[in-house]
This record gives C-alpha cells, sequence and structure tokens, in this order.
C-alpha cells in the first residue's frame, strides 16, 4: 500500500533555505543540513546530527508560483 501523499507548508523555513536542498526530519520538520546540490554527503551528514528518518527536499523560493 502507499503512504497517502501529506502536503507541508515550507513557508516558515529561514529564506536562508530558498532554492537549496535541505534535509529535514520527517517528524519534527527540523533542517539538519541544507546545500545547493543534493547528494549521499548532505544525507549522511544530517543523519550525524541526529536527524533519524531523514528526507530530501527542494526549497523553492517563496516569492515565485509554480504549477505541478
Amino acid at each position: 500500500m502507499m503512504a497517502e501523499k501529506e502536503n507541508v507548508n515550507l513557508t516558515a523555513l529561514a529564506p536562508e533555505y530558498q532554492g537549496k536542498w535541505v534535509v529535514m526530519s520527517r517528524e519534527t520538520r527540523k533542517v539538519f543540513a541544507s546545500n545547493e546540490r543534493p547528494s549521499e554527503a548532505l544525507i549522511e551528514e544530517a543523519q550525524k546530527r541526529g536527524c533519524e528518518d531523514p528526507i530530501l527536499h527542494k526549497v523553492l523560493p517563496f516569492n515565485k508560483s509554480f504549477a505541478s
């Protein structure tokens, strides 16, 4: 069975993350690491900092509209 999709409001993230990839906790939405490019090293860094269930997400600019 597929997990149900969850919409998350990421506008609460600091403006410094706009346009970057972030690794955050699935439960708390706390950001553990960020970078301009996604990588395994970014996920590993988040795990070293205590993120047990990391998700990788691209934070889009807040002042633009996107359609999917």
